[in-house]
């Protein structure tokens, strides 16, 4: 905090140096604040990335992201993508929703990288994510499935078969 207090100190006026001290991020549902500079970049983890990932404010944040991604994505169209999906899954009564890879990469890069380094710990928190965005949205959705899956495509890589190696266990292929 430090090293941030010296650069607003030497590059901003007094008014912008007190601004930017405060927490950018505000949680509507919980009044909780998080500060976004902590997270802008994956090579800024502290320790091994499983324990980053398992730490509750980069959760909060992931929670705060993820949220935001579903429901205001745009497409071409001009129109949410992925709100749209989850209405039309809720609405057909299924259980699963497709995201784009590529999307995904576009809006949130980080937690796309997280989600191919460590999948087994980001999507089952994308699954609750979704899951509560649709039992926001319809209320009666929670009678019918305890849990909504996150189905991730366009992945860039392919890894065919004859070249899978233990290294590829717990990780995304296509």
């Amino acid at each position: 905090m430090a090293e941030v207090d010296d650069y607003l100190s030497d590059n901003l006026s007094d008014d912008l140096r007190d601004q930017s001290r405060r927490k950018v991020i505000y949680f509507a549902e919980e009044d909780e604040e998080v500060d976004e500079r902590r997270f802008l970049d994956a090579e800024e983890v502290k320790g091994k990335l499983p324990q980053w990932i398992k730490e509750e404010e980069t959760m909060k944040y992931i929670k705060f992201k993820f949220t935001k991604f579903i429901n205001n994505f745009k497409g071409e169209g001009e129109m949410p993508i992925y709100s749209t999906r989850i209405k039309e899954m809720c609405i057909a009564n299924k259980q699963s929703i497709e995201i784009s890879y590529t999307h995904l990469k576009e809006a949130l890069p980080t937690i796309a990288m997280w989600v191919g380094l460590e999948p087994s710990l980001i999507l089952p928190e994308l699954n609750a994510i979704t899951y509560s965005i649709a039992c926001k949205a319809y209320h009666s959705y929670k009678n019918i499935f305890p849990e909504v899956f996150i189905k991730i495509r366009d992945l860039p890589i392919i890894d065919y078969i004859r070249d899978l190696r233990h290294a590829h266990l717990g990780k995304l292929i296509r």
